[in-house]
C-alpha cells in the first residue's frame, strides 16, 4: 500500500544494543542528510531480556549529523512501539538491519522487523548482511526498482516515483529473465517495464530500463548494484502475511542478504 506517507518527513532507527542493529545508522544518516530530515534513534527498554541501547547520546554523536534526536521508551514490545511511532508521525522512514539466520544459514528477519514491515505506515529501509558501509558523504542518485511483471513488484513504482520526485533521483527499472537461454529482447518489448516507464516519465521522473538474464535473479541484481553504490534498491512485498519469506518473497530475501546497498521495502495492500 503506497500513500503520500511514502515521502519521508523523518528517519527512525530502532536500536536494541547489538552491533548488528547499529549497522543501519550509516545509511539512515546518509539519507537523512540528503533529504534534510531529522534522524531519530529509539530504543525500547526490555526488562526481561535486558536488550536495549544504553548509550543513545554517544551513538547520536557518532553519526556525524547535526539533526539527531534520541528517545528511550520504557516498556512495551519493540514491534508494537515502532509501528505506533510510524502511525503517530506520518512520513516516518524506518531503517532496520536484518540479521537472523535459520538452521540452513539462510537470511531471516526477526519478529520485530517482520511486524514493522507488515503493519507499519510507509516503506521500510532494510540493511542486509551484504551491505558494505561507505565513508563517502555523497548523495544517493539512483533508485533501482526490481520488476518481474507481478502486481506485487509493480506496487513499488509509486513509492519510487514519490521518492525520486522528492529527492531528484534517477530511476532504473530492472527485470531479470528467468533463464539465460531466453532471447535477449529489448526492454521495450517487456510491457510491464514500458508501462512503468511511461508512468514515471509522465510524472517528470528521469527513468531508464535494464534487462538482465540469468538463473539467479537476486545475484544478477546484486552484481548490478555493486557497480554503483550510490543506489537504493526498491522492491515490493506480498502483503500482510506474517512469515518473512512469504511476506517478501524468496528472491527479495536473497537480495536483502546479498545486496551491497540498502533496500526500500514497500508493501502492497
Amino acid at each position: 500500500m503506497t500513500t503520500v506517507d511514502d515521502v519521508p518527513t523523518r528517519v527512525l532507527v530502532p536500536l536494541d544494543g547489538t552491533a548488528t542493529a547499529q549497522r543501519a545508522l550509516q545509511p539512515a544518516a546518509r539519507i537523512a542528510r540528503q533529504l534534510r530530515l531529522p534522524l531519530e534513534l529509539v530504543t525500547v527498554q526490555d526488562p526481561v531480556y535486558e536488550r536495549w541501547a544504553r548509550d543513545l547520546d554517544g551513538l547520536a554523536e557518532a553519526t556525524d549529523y547535526a539533526d539527531v534526536e534520541v528517545e528511550v521508551v520504557s516498556g512495551g514490545w519493540p514491534g508494537d512501539v515502532i509501528v505506533d511511532l510510524t502511525r503517530e508521525h506520518p512520513g516516518t522512514l524506518v531503517c532496520l538491519a536484518a540479521r537472523h539466520r535459520d538452521r540452513v544459514d539462510r537470511l531471516m528477519l526477526g519478529s520485530v522487523s517482520t511486524h514493522i514491515i507488515q503493519n507499519g505506515v510507509g516503506p521500510v529501509l532494510i540493511v542486509g548482511p551484504g551491505f558494505r558501509p561507505e565513508s563517502s558523504r555523497s548523495d544517493y542518485h539512483r533508485l533501482l526498482v526490481c520488476l518481474d511483471g507481478s502486481p506485487r513488484a509493480a506496487a513499488a513504482v509509486p513509492t519510487a516515483m514519490r521518492f525520486a520526485a522528492h529527492a531528484g533521483l534517477h530511476v532504473d527499472l530492472v527485470h531479470v529473465t528467468d533463464s539465460v537461454d531466453e532471447p535477449a529482447a529489448p526492454p521495450s518489448e517487456h510491457e510491464h517495464l514500458a508501462a512503468a516507464a511511461r508512468t514515471l516519465r509522465a510524472a517528470g521522473v528521469d527513468v531508464g530500463t535494464t534487462l538482465l538474464a540469468g538463473e539467479d535473479p537476486a545475484g544478477e541484481v546484486a552484481r548490478l548494484l555493486s557497480e554503483d553504490r550510490e543506489t537504493i534498491a526498491v522492491v515490493g512485498t506480498h502483503g500482510r502475511t506474517g512469515v518473512a519469506r512469504m511476506l517478501l518473497g524468496s528472491v527479495t530475501m536473497d537480495l536483502i542478504e546479498r545486496s551491497p546497498v540498502p533496500l526500500l521495502i514497500t508493501r502492497t495492500s
